[in-house]
């Protein structure tokens, strides 16, 4: 098994948390969104098991010990895609997209939810970011070791 299995796979999880925060920030910005064809839609980050390859692939042979690659999986983003939650509906009969009894249609966006996914999606990103450090960590000390 490659050393670089462990830089792949923190490295995968670092980028499913920053797409993961990149659509919170989304939500956040747009909790008040409305429009002529609706609210906006809150988005969610659908999250799938991927078999690791790219970068520890690459080196295979060259810098590691052959092994065996069965079960190593790894994350990747499957979709952005709505939550489906229907929207909230509002009396604001001066707003520009009220209708005519004076509703409107607010997106149904908890900041209370955006903050707390965004706190879980910071600390596994840092938890990957640790990993990958000590994954780093270990292949300098084995370097180390071969050039004494």
């Amino acid at each position: 098994m490659s050393d670089f299995l462990g830089l792949d796979i923190s490295g995968a999880g670092m980028s499913v948390q920053r797409q993961r925060l990149r659509v919170i920030a989304e939500n956040l910005a747009n909790q008040q969104t409305t429009g002529p064809d609706g609210p906006y839609q809150r988005k969610r980050v659908v999250i799938e098991a991927a078999p690791v390859d790219s970068f520890a692939k690459a080196f295979d042979g060259a810098l590691a010990e052959r092994g065996d690659r069965d079960g190593a999986t790894s994350v990747r983003v499957a979709a952005v895609r709505p939550d489906g939650a229907q929207p909230v509906r509002v009396y604001d009969p001066h707003h520009p997209h009220a209708d005519r009894d004076g509703y409107v249609e607010l997106p149904n966006i908890s900041v209370f939810r955006e903050m707390a996914e965004m706190m879980e999606a910071s600390r596994a990103y840092e938890a990957n970011l640790a990993a990958s450090k000590s994954t780093q960590d270990m292949l300098h000390s084995a370097l180390d070791l071969l050039r004494r």
